[in-house]
């Protein structure tokens, strides 16, 4: 950017053509600035007071803002103008800040905001400054009292009143995951890994707990309702049955990831794989203070042998890592996305060299830690039932020949209370069988 690229832009003035061509060229350069790249180069926190003081030299300058998005409108980019600059709509956005008005326009803004209505929603942007404007005229056609800041930017961050959101979880970059791709959101896994790793009063596993709760209260509702249909009846079924074991049913994590994201599940099952993965981007490092975290691979009863994947920030003491483990283990974390990973086949695979690896898909999950259970066997629903039918046909077994035993000694009771029977230590052994003797 050159350095006079700013010096058409007057303070306390509203903008003219030429100089919303020259906003919108800024905007459409910003988008190649990386966020961590922004974030450390921008002033933390906004200094209000700094730039109503000399707002020319806080020209041109990144600043972090947190404040409150109050209203949005989409704004056109003239025809002649979107070829060359690569983009037909930007936003502009209305944020309270520190009590300062603040009029931002950026390229992207989180795509579940209504626009055009009135806003309450917690927002955070890496900006640029661009130049004060005159305040709106009151009742008396007086223009009020203070100043209003213009910034722009590539994007609006989203950090709504949620559990992700009070983590300083940006849940707008959701928006951009794509499943059954490889991982490529690399801003939105570590954004969400930082969050789950900053929990420190227990927040993700209460809300876990609630989660079971309120997904045993929907699923009773839908098997007591006679107007479910057949299928969704025996999906209520099967999802009661993890519930009854602490879990949440993986089944929609494999076949509607989409309607998934973002949200909370508590999964139990064994662990086959964990392994320490080491973090060397620096900018993550300094930004998150994240150099590794554990790719963890587990298999639940219900997920037909099909691993889920579970990145957590640290593992419980003592709990043993590797390529091949068997260790039941409880997980409550976020569901990120449907990955999309190549994976070895087995050593006694038939394939070429060249084929040594195919293409597996998996729900990818971040949690902040793993709840190692190492006394406690996960057995599967379908195991249950085959150990209660044994018990029971033991049982049975077992009374039916008390039962035949018991008769049996009433039989013989009886026989030795009989008038012609055979006093008692009395053998037979003497006696002959007239037809032996020839009589």
């Amino acid at each position: 950017m050159e350095p006079t690229f700013f010096d058409d832009f007057v303070d306390g003035e509203p903008l003219t053509p030429g100089q919303r061509e020259q906003m919108l060229l800024l905007i459409n350069r910003l988008k190649r600035i990386p966020v961590g790249t922004a974030e450390m180069v921008s002033r933390r926190p906004l200094a209000v007071a700094a730039i109503t003081d000399d707002p020319a030299q806080a020209r041109g300058d990144l600043f972090s803002i947190l404040g409150t998005a109050t209203e949005v409108t989409r704004e056109n980019v003239p025809a002649e103008d979107q070829e060359r600059l690569g983009f037909d709509t930007y936003y502009r956005c209305t944020i309270q800040s520190l009590g300062v008005p603040i009029t931002l326009y950026a390229r992207h803004i989180p795509g579940a905001w209504a626009l055009d209505k009135p806003l309450n929603e917690p927002c955070g942007v890496i900006s640029v400054f661009l130049q004060t404007l005159p305040r709106d005229l009151d009742e008396d056609n007086r223009q009020t009292e203070g100043v209003e800041l213009l910034f722009v930017a590539d994007r609006v961050g989203w950090y709504p009143d949620e559990l992700l959101g009070h983590l300083d979880m940006d849940v707008s970059l959701f928006e951009d995951v794509q499943d059954r791709k490889p991982l490529k959101e690399r801003e939105c896994f570590y954004q969400l890994l930082a969050a789950v790793r900053s929990d420190k009063g227990g927040r993700i596993e209460k809300a876990g707990r609630q989660r079971l709760t309120e997904e045993r209260k929907r699923l009773e509702a839908l098997v007591g309702n006679p107007d479910v249909d057949a299928k969704a009846r025996a999906a209520a079924e099967r999802g009661m049955e993890r519930i009854e074991q602490g879990a949440l049913d993986v089944v929609p994590l494999f076949n509607e990831p989409a309607k998934q994201r973002g949200e909370l599940f508590v999964l139990a099952g064994e662990a086959l794989r964990a392994i320490r993965v080491r973090v060397d981007d620096e900018d993550i490092q300094r930004r998150f203070g994240i150099d590794h975290y554990y790719e963890v691979e587990i298999v639940t009863p219900d997920s037909q042998n099909n691993p889920i994947v579970c990145c957590v920030a640290e593992l419980p003491p003592g709990m043993p890592t590797g390529e091949s483990i068997h260790e039941n283990v409880r997980v409550t974390g976020f569901f990120l996305k449907s990955w999309a990973f190549n994976t070895r086949t087995s050593l006694d695979s038939e394939e070429s060299p060249g084929e040594a690896k195919r293409k597996q898909l998996a729900p990818l999950l971040v949690a902040k830690t793993i709840q190692w259970l190492p006394s406690r066997a996960i057995v599967p629903p379908q195991s249950v039932k085959l150990a209660v039918g044994l018990l029971a046909a033991i049982l049975a077994l077992g009374v039916a020949m008390w039962l035949v035993r018991r008769s049996d000694r009433q039989a013989h009771a009886q026989v030795e209370s009989s008038p012609g029977s055979t006093p008692p230590h009395v053998s037979l052994d003497h006696l002959h069988d007239k037809s032996d003797d020839g009589a």
